[in-house]
């Protein structure tokens, strides 16, 4: 199990509204129907023990594989995601990482 975390801003000329409009009518319903994501969960944040919050949004995805997720973010099916979030998030701003959950004793 691999998840990654995506973390960006959203474009300076962005309202939360037009952002809520991707995610709620586009990302949050299609994303996790795609073949190889077992979860997707958009996260605003809301606070920070910084003095500047380095993110608004941090997507935390439970997918099989890292492979699997780069063959996604190329795939023709996940195209009109990618053309939505590139009208709302400002590319420069974007993270993405990584990793699986600590085993449990």
């Amino acid at each position: 199990m691999t998840i990654v975390l995506v973390a960006y801003n959203l474009k300076k000329d962005v309202t939360k509204e037009q952002y809520y409009n991707f995610s709620q009518k586009l990302d949050q319903p299609k994303t996790p129907t795609i073949r190889g994501v077992r979860s997707f969960k958009p996260v605003e944040i809301k606070g920070s023990d910084q003095d500047e919050l380095p993110y608004q949004i941090v997507e935390v995805i439970d997918v099989e594989s890292w492979e699997r997720w780069q063959e996604i973010m190329e795939s023709s099916e996940f195209k009109d995601v990618v053309d939505g979030w590139l009208e709302v998030a400002d590319v420069d701003s974007l993270v993405t990482t990584y990793g699986e959950l600590v085993p449990k004793l």
